[in-house]
């Protein structure tokens, strides 16, 4: 039944006079945008105020029905118009959903059916049809079309449409009732090393460790997925484990992207090492493109954790005495790295005497500028 918000409560006279056959009674109907169904409301005769007659039984008030309005059944269009479709999609299909939007009274049913465009059923995808049918209060339907890989080049793009037909039950098809899908193609594509990233400077430790990012692209066009499989190996050719956090690993490139990023990390150690080059190497890819013809890119690390030594007198205290007309010998030593030949300036000066505050003179000692050669390897 009808409720006081579907019209505007009447009450009132209405006269007839000498020689009327006919009065009328005004109700109006309240406008909304909510789907409804069919509803009723009575009018009724209480009672006659003047004149002699009489109201006739059977007469005496009247059902109004207000008709089912605002789709309350409901209106069916697929969520997009347009879909995109790899036809080397791990899935091997394509999912199209049909929504049913305002009402969602009573249960309906809609007709559907694949038509060709650019794409021909049985070569570039399965011909599909069939009936959705949609219970009271459910919103979405799915359409699945299979598609179908060639293994073979061919256009970068077929098309094919997905049409809503018929239906049942009250509902109606709205103006999103054709979606449009396309299958794409990289079958001529390729994913390379970018050419600006052939060479990173980063040295262990610093602000900038494990900020080395390679940056592989896709050409001519992006479609579909592919996963890439990358390794960094030494100059030796084997897998750099003990100097990135990940010497190998996968990134995936989905439907549109033309870049993805690799982040490698370095791992931060106190060992002296001379300048390392590494090779990022694209070892292979799941999907329809082909290796570039930039597979690779150079890391260089450079020359880190004192490589060629740091040198110290061989003594734990910073005034060392001798005696008038002796020689004094002083041994340096040579810690961390010991990589590579290494000259050391050795030379004396005057300083002053801190508790007396007296410097030596000239003719105290010799003076002595020398030079020391460290060989690799050399620790004294």
């Amino acid at each position: 039944f009808a409720s006081s918000e579907d019209f505007l409560a009447v009450a009132g006279t209405v006269e007839l006079l000498a020689g009327d056959a006919v009065a009328t009674i005004t109700v109006t109907v309240a406008k909304d945008d909510v789907p409804e169904l069919d509803e009723r409301f009575t009018l009724a005769l209480d009672a006659i105020i003047s004149g002699n007659t009489e109201i006739v039984d059977g007469s005496r008030s009247v059902n109004i029905t207000i008709p089912a309005n605002d789709d309350p059944h409901g209106v069916l269009n697929f969520e997009a118009t347009t879909y995109r479709v790899s036809e080397t999609d791990a899935a091997g299909e394509i999912v199209l959903n049909v929504t049913r939007t305002r009402g969602a009274f009573g249960t309906i049913s809609v007709g559907y059916q694949t038509v060709d465009s650019t794409a021909a059923a049985g070569t570039n995808y399965a011909a599909t049809s069939g009936t959705l049918v949609f219970a009271e209060n459910e919103r979405s339907k799915l359409v699945v079309v299979p598609i179908i890989d060639a293994s073979a080049p061919r256009k970068a793009t077929r098309t094919f449409e997905v049409t809503l037909g018929s239906v049942i039950g009250g509902a109606r098809v709205g103006t999103d009732g054709t979606a449009s899908v396309d299958i794409q193609s990289c079958h001529h594509c390729s994913i390379y090393v970018d050419s600006s990233t052939v060479s990173f400077e980063r040295e262990e430790g610093s602000a900038m460790a494990g900020d080395i990012v390679i940056q592989l692209n896709r050409e001519p066009v992006f479609f579909g997925t592919a996963t890439v499989l990358w390794v960094v190996k030494t100059s030796t050719g084997a897998n750099a484990v003990h100097d990135f956090t990940n010497a190998t690993g996968t990134v995936m490139f989905n439907h549109g992207d033309e870049s993805v990023f690799v982040s490698l990390s370095l791992l931060d150690d106190t060992i002296p090492e001379e300048d390392e080059t590494f090779t990022f190497y694209i070892a292979g890819i799941d999907g329809d493109p082909l290796v570039g013809m930039q597979q690779s890119s150079t890391i260089t690390v450079p020359a880190n954790d004192d490589t060629h030594g740091v040198f110290n007198f061989n003594t734990h205290a910073s005034v060392v005495g001798t005696e008038e007309g002796s020689t004094l010998t002083l041994t340096i030593s040579r810690d961390r790295g010991l990589f590579g030949e290494v000259r050391v300036n050795v030379s004396t000066s005057i300083a002053v005497d801190p508790p007396t505050n007296r410097t030596a003179e000239t003719n105290d000692f010799v003076l002595l500028e020398h030079s020391l050669i460290f060989t690799e390897n050399q620790t004294e």
